[in-house]
């Protein structure tokens, strides 16, 4: 799926630019993608782009494994800072309250 949204601010003066009003519109479109890679494997990715910018804002990419009762999940983030994370969490899908997770930031691999 792709969103698109266009916003403009509420024009308000800035002395520090010698601009009598600041309005500069902002856009962005945002994407998602998901689908199965085989039976037990389903794959999404899902992110940012400003167009105002022209630069890529944050991603998120995961692949989640049914396992039988249980279900795996490994993530990987990246913040438009360049920040780094990575997820991975198996829940009962029976219950949910019964899970395992682990989570790291910065992985080091940040320009």
């Amino acid at each position: 799926s792709l969103s698109y949204a266009f916003s403009r601010p509420q024009r308000s003066f800035v002395p520090t630019t010698g601009a009598e009003f600041d309005d500069r519109a902002v856009q962005t479109v945002d994407a998602n993608l998901a689908f199965p890679l085989t039976p037990g494997w389903a794959m999404s990715w899902n992110t940012s782009y400003s167009i105002t910018d022209h630069e890529f804002g944050s991603h998120r990419l995961n692949f989640r494994r049914d396992l039988h009762r249980w279900e795996a999940n490994f993530s990987f983030y990246q913040t438009p800072t360049g920040n780094t994370a990575f997820e991975f969490f198996v829940n009962l899908i029976d219950n949910p309250d019964i899970k395992f997770d682990h989570r790291e930031t910065n992985l080091g691999i940040d320009p």
